[in-house]
């Protein structure tokens, strides 16, 4: 009779990020939140807490009471390992990208703390390499921020590993300092925001068929305006084609904004669209809602599991420029409507994508694995 092992109760708790800058975008602001949600949990289950992450390039400094290895990648890994050899079984590591976790898929099973991983959307939409295939094939779980997400992802990833999706979730922004109130005032209100970067590997996010609807809508409503917010190699490109267009007087490119300029942005758009392809989540979406704004995205993609259509905004099919271009004319030609379903977005963001909604998706996730068990 083969013995079942007893797995011991779990001590630490470790957050093993790859950056929490507050700059990063959506991975990084996945990780700050993931990093308080995981404190807190700690402090709830009386565990200890303890934050890591990979050295940035920049030198931008990390979240409080995080450490970083120093030293590049190879240190960080070797510290990791270090940590793990010294009471593996006492510890439970969420690595909050699948990079970092790497070093796990190096490591010997006995050496190996209980782990997690999350897949947060294009980076586990592709092979893995052999140590990526062994860390997810260890992991005790593998956290996916959406549906699309497991789905895009299913093919590349072991068979047998355990998904859970945990959608995300934000706080409401209190950015300091104040906005440009020269370009609010250039811009004045009633636009149509998309805010992303504007960056060559990432033309999925939609600027380009948001211009090449802009005629049409220009045609049936006279005072569009579409102000893309972000900054990218990709934006000369992107000007060029506004001026293909000839609709380039309709489009202001901000560039990048601080965040006190962007709430404002949000608060004075007429609506906001995104009509991406390749989202993990889209947590734009989600401050778009918070803000109180109806949005049109892509239908079948991941923000299809934040915006109802026609309950919060409209869903519209890929590749349909003419139904991109029928759904903004319809939100901007009756801004009753438009308003009606930005206050059921701002709803819905408040009863399923605040950080406590995050918090309650995450708190059995978690419970699971630190209380003691049979392997």
């Amino acid at each position: 009779m083969t013995a079942v092992r007893r797995r011991a109760p779990v001590a630490e708790l470790v957050h093993v990020s790859a950056g929490l800058r507050e700059d990063g975008g959506g991975a990084a602001h996945f990780g700050r939140t993931l990093g308080r949600a995981l404190r807190r949990f700690a402090s709830r289950r009386g565990l200890a807490f303890r934050g890591l992450h990979l050295p940035a390039s920049d030198g931008h400094p990390a979240l409080d009471g995080y450490t970083s290895c120093g030293g590049g990648r190879g240190r960080f890994a070797l510290a990791l390992a270090a940590m793990q050899s010294a009471g593996a079984g006492a510890r439970l590591l969420f690595f909050d990208h699948p990079g970092p976790a790497r070093v796990q898929g190096w490591l010997p099973g006995c050496a190996r703390s209980r782990y997690l991983v999350a897949a947060l959307g294009i980076d586990v939409w592709r092979p893995f390499s052999r140590a990526q295939l062994r860390a997810l094939r260890g992991a005790s779980s593998v956290l996916a921020i959406s549906d699309a997400t497991i789905e895009r992802a299913r093919p590349f990833l072991p068979a047998g590993c355990r998904i859970d999706r945990v959608h995300p979730g934000i706080e409401p922004r209190h950015p300091g300092g104040e906005p440009d109130r020269r370009l609010l005032e250039e811009l004045g209100e009633g636009f149509v925001l998309v805010v992303g970067r504007l960056a060559g590997r990432e033309r999925y996010k939609g600027h380009d068929e948001l211009l090449e609807a802009l005629p049409e809508v220009a045609r049936r409503f006279a005072s569009v305006r579409l102000v893309i917010a972000g900054d990218g190699p990709d934006a000369p490109r992107l000007e060029q084609k506004a001026r293909a267009t000839g609709a380039a007087d309709r489009v202001r490119f901000t560039g990048g904004v601080d965040g006190a300029t962007l709430e404002a942005l949000y608060h004075r758009c007429a609506l906001f669209a995104m009509p991406s392809r390749l989202e993990g989540f889209g947590l734009v979406f989600v401050e778009a809602m918070a803000a109180g704004k109806a949005c049109v995205a892509l239908a079948g993609t991941a923000p299809a599991e934040i915006v109802v259509d026609g309950e919060t905004g409209r869903l519209v099919p890929d590749g349909d420029p003419a139904a991109l271009a029928a759904a903004l004319v319809e939100l901007l030609a009756d801004p009753e409507r438009a308003r009606r379903l930005g206050e059921a977005g701002r709803a819905r963001y408040e009863r399923e994508f605040t950080f406590a909604a995050f918090e309650r998706r995450l708190e059995p996730v978690l419970a699971r694995l630190v209380e003691p068990g049979a392997d």
